[in-house]
């Protein structure tokens, strides 16, 4: 198991580099082609900012927070816009998607499982400069995550083979206070990382179903609220335009 353990990791470690490396040579493409195209002057606003985390691959490896799935960093793309004043509308999005099948047939209870999450927020941010290339900024998020499981077991051999299904659904809706900070590169390239302490709703279902006895389906629901902080270790790769 723990081969197969470490088979699996360094296969996501590895998908996860190639990965971060197309999303990089992506937006230093796309910067090139912005600085050359654009006509800069030295009063011109940029107001759209396109940001990608630089360190979802480091996921299964680094586990600095003490929020799961439901309240970390889990965004993939990033935009801001500039509204003056040194004031930003600020959103992001997410996805997360898993799936365990196995190949054998042969072994008694063995699970396959399926996981999908859905991340947005939006919210609003007051930036600030700190040095000569450093910002820091201070807002808050709205955000609405989603997320649902299946894991099914099937008991062999024939006749018929038994399939227990579990469904698992958490729904979320949250806000809190987010503070960051930026080092800027050049004009249109820069970093960010933030952190963010968040209120949460959250909403689960969880169905059991067998497919001998389908009329004996439970269903059990609940909620709860949680609170919790981000510690600011996602680096966004920033590109301005």
């Amino acid at each position: 198991m723990k081969n197969i353990d470490l088979h699996k990791k360094s296969r996501n470690f590895i998908l996860a580099m190639l990965q971060l490396k197309v999303c990089i040579t992506a937006l230093l493409l796309f910067a090139t082609i912005a600085s050359v195209t654009a006509q800069d002057t030295a009063k011109q606003l940029l107001k759209h900012q396109l940001g990608i985390n630089s360190t979802a691959f480091v996921k299964e490896f680094l586990s600095f927070n003490t929020i799961t799935t439901v309240a970390d960093n889990p965004y993939l793309i990033t935009y801001k816009y500039m509204m003056g004043g040194n004031t930003a509308l600020r959103a992001g999005l997410g996805l997360r998607i898993l799936s365990q099948k196995q190949s054998s047939t042969t072994i008694l209870n063995v699970p396959d499982s399926s996981l999908i999450n859905y991340y947005l927020r939006i919210g609003y941010e007051k930036q600030f400069t700190l040095a000569k290339r450093w910002i820091g900024y201070a807002g808050c998020d709205i955000r609405w995550e989603y997320e649902k499981s299946v894991s099914k077991t099937t008991v062999v051999p024939s006749p018929t083979n038994q399939v227990s299904t579990i469904t698992t659904k958490n729904l979320a809706l949250g806000a809190g206070p987010v503070l960051g900070v930026e080092f800027i590169m050049t004009r249109r390239l820069s970093l960010s990382a933030e952190g963010a302490l968040l209120y949460f709703y959250n909403e689960d279902k969880m169905t059991v179903e067998d497919s001998r006895y389908p009329s004996l389906t439970t269903s059990d629901f609940s909620a709860r609220n949680n609170v919790a902080f981000s510690f600011p270790t996602t680096i966004y790769f920033i590109i301005k335009i």
